[in-house]
């Protein structure tokens, strides 16, 4: 099977009820999307669709590892992630939805999880990507690269222009 089938879920004809689905996510559902910056993945994801007569519920359970470059000393790192998550998408007329709704057509052949999956795991990554501390507290970062980065924050070359605009706006 061509990788990607597996998250297309036919519709059609289906009754109104549930079915689960389970899928393992690893690098290679982010060949797919070069731009992000997500270096190793193993993710474990439950999909339970429930479907309603005007409706759509997915519910999704994601469990697993992602593997990140820390922000602060450029080392690999894994972050954990453990979460559930649902998804509402209204059946009807394109345009039926209000707010943050998604809307397909009533007669939709099949969905697409894809998108759904990757945005939900993107959305999981924290804005500043740093290694977690110890159970001590204390940063798991490169010590020689803080020690470094500390050495050059220290370091205060200032061009004496910029002192007098400072001393300017203090008075």
């Amino acid at each position: 099977m061509k990788y990607g089938k597996q998250f297309i879920i036919p519709l059609a004809g289906a009754a109104p009820g549930s079915c689960q689905s389970d899928y393992h996510i690893d690098s290679r559902f982010f060949e797919q999307y070069p731009e992000n910056e997500i270096q190793s993945c193993d993710i474990r994801i439950t999909l339970n669709l429930i479907r309603q007569e005007d409706s759509l519920v997915l519910v999704f359970g994601l469990s697993g590892k992602l593997g990140l470059i820390c922000d602060r000393c450029l080392d690999p790192y894994d972050l954990e992630i453990e979460d559930e998550e649902s998804v509402l998408i209204k059946l009807g007329k394109k345009g039926e939805a209000s707010g943050d709704d998604e809307c397909l057509p009533a007669d939709v052949q099949e969905i697409d999880v894809r998108q759904y999956i990757y945005d939900l795991i993107l959305l999981r990554i924290p804005f500043r990507r740093v290694h977690p501390d110890d159970e001590s507290g204390q940063s798991r970062c490169d010590a020689e690269v803080l020690r470094r980065l500390e050495e050059l924050s220290q370091k205060k070359d200032t061009d004496s222009r910029w002192d007098r605009l400072k001393d300017m706006q203090n008075n």
